[in-house]
């Protein structure tokens, strides 16, 4: 009852999304990824058993696989091929009855030629097999059998050569091959993120250094060596600032990979039309049959605006909530709470009551400023402190997308020996692809003061890191080179 009982997901097929699936897909499924000699071999054997054997003894063969496409219809989950494999081998053990071809032709027109009528299909009950033998094939029945075998064979042997190595990506001749396939149907019929290692062959073919990759699969994309930013896509890149950031809209410019399950059905559990923007364009290159490739640009002329979005994901809001005009591109920047905020474009100067400084880390990002509103405290308070960052001409580098988010900054109070931390915070939450160089993030940090720590002098320090390779970036402070700045010392009075 797995079919019947199963959590259904949104399925495609023909250009139409359900939740509750289609009696007719996988009948659709069995006819179009099916190759068509076994299909045609299968039709003919079964028409050779039934007049042969008849239904009650061929019915070993015929039976289950129709009890299990009938389980498979009655259910709501209709997502791949692979659901109703275990038909094929009884579509196999079928076919082996199409020997018989040649001999029920002949007679066939033995009986017409007589006036006769010694078997009909209209009336194919279970008869002795002697009744419909009395004539074995011929020298040139067995030749013309052969032949046909041998013909089917080298189709589905040149079939099978050439669209290697996309063998998942299979559809046969009645819907064009593969190449229409995603037209057709998607999910593991034609896309489990088997092209990884096509789409890294394609990049270096257009010279494309780094794509943004909405992935339909578990494997890590860097492991092939691609360089990407990740862009909505399940079952690895659903969540997380930069795919909250996403403008489905008027996406930034830059090279898209996008796999053809999350073109036709989004994120798959929700917004199946993130990708809409893409839909209607012809890709400029395929890896494989699963990954479409797109070159998003803009008219130099084209007017721009700006967008500061918090919490809610882009692709959740409609034109009219974002201020989306027509013929304008919306460039929007993304915070996940009210604790960050972005400057675009950067005040010319600073609140006052800033701390103003200028420590650069490589070129990423520069700390230009903290406030803090005293420097004395008690165990159990939190330290607020707010941090100014200036966004750098460098881009943050991703090396491993699949693995964290691309930058986190820390702040530690610590004792004299930096390892000491007594209380720490360690996060963004702000996406980083659309910021641009000049704008000011403004990030809101608080720190408990444990209760039991010991009164005395703190070091409050501050740093950038990477959570994808655990690296901080490097800067110069005080002369040296470090990969941490120390904002200011505190007081901690009181307590045991």
């Amino acid at each position: 009852f797995t079919y019947i009982n199963e959590q259904p997901l949104p399925s495609f097929m023909l250009g139409r999304i359900s939740v509750d699936g289609w009696w007719t897909y996988f009948p659709l499924t069995l006819a179009v990824k099916t190759p068509l000699p076994l299909l045609l071999l299968t039709a003919t054997g079964l028409l050779c058993g039934l007049y042969y054997r008849g239904w009650r003894k061929t019915s070993v063969l015929w039976l289950p696989p129709l009890a299990f496409m009938g389980l498979a219809m009655l259910g709501r989950f209709n997502i791949g091929y692979r659901h109703i494999i275990q038909v094929v081998p009884f579509l196999i053990m079928l076919a082996s009855y199409s020997i018989q071809l040649p001999t029920l032709v002949r007679e066939w027109q033995t009986n017409k030629t007589r006036g006769t009528r010694s078997a009909d299909l209209g009336d194919l009950t279970d008869k002795p097999a002697g009744n419909h033998r009395t004539n074995m094939p011929s020298d040139a029945d067995s030749i013309l059998t052969v032949a046909g075998l041998i013909l089917l064979a080298i189709w589905l042997v040149t079939t099978t050569i050439r669209l290697y190595p996309h063998y998942e990506a299979y559809f046969n001749e009645i819907v064009g091959g593969s190449k229409n396939g995603s037209e057709i149907l998607v999910d593991s019929n034609i896309d489990w993120g088997q092209d990884l290692p096509a789409l890294k062959g394609v990049m270096a073919t257009l010279d494309i250094e780094e794509v943004k990759l909405a992935y339909f699969g578990t494997a890590v994309p860097e492991a092939y060596g691609i360089k990407y930013k990740p862009a909505p896509g399940f079952i690895r890149f659903t969540d997380g600032s930069e795919i909250n950031a996403f403008n489905p809209y008027t996406p930034e410019p830059g090279w898209y990979a996008i796999s053809v399950t999350s073109l036709r059905l989004g994120l798959v559990r929700q917004n199946f039309d993130i990708y809409e923007f893409f839909a209607t364009r012809e890709p400029v290159a395929k890896a494989g049959y699963s990954i479409n490739l797109y070159e998003v640009t803009y008219p130099e002329t084209m007017p721009t605006d700006q967008r500061i979005v918090t919490g809610k994901p882009v692709a959740d809001m409609d034109p009219e909530e974002l201020g989306l005009q027509p013929g304008e591109r919306v460039i929007v920047k993304w915070t996940e709470s009210s604790q960050i905020t972005i400057l675009s474009p950067a005040p010319a100067e600073l609140p006052p009551e800033v701390k103003e400084m200028s420590v650069d880390f490589e070129g990423q990002f520069t700390l230009i400023g903290y406030r803090l509103g005293k420097s004395n405290f008690q165990p159990g308070e939190s330290i607020e402190l707010i941090l100014f960052w200036q966004v750098g001409p460098n881009r943050v580098e991703t090396p491993k997308p699949a693995m964290g988010n691309p930058l986190a900054a820390f702040v530690h109070l610590t004792g004299s020996d930096p390892s000491e931390i007594v209380a720490q915070y360690d996060g963004w939450g702000a996406a980083l692809s659309t910021l641009e160089t000049g704008d000011v993030v403004v990030q809101k940090v608080s720190l408990t003061i444990p209760e039991q720590a010991s009164p005395g002098p703190y070091d409050l320090l501050a740093g950038l890191y990477s959570p994808q390779t655990s690296r901080r970036l490097q800067t110069i402070f005080a002369g040296e080179l470090t990969d941490v700045v120390q904002l200011v010392v505190i007081s901690i009075y009181g307590g045991d």
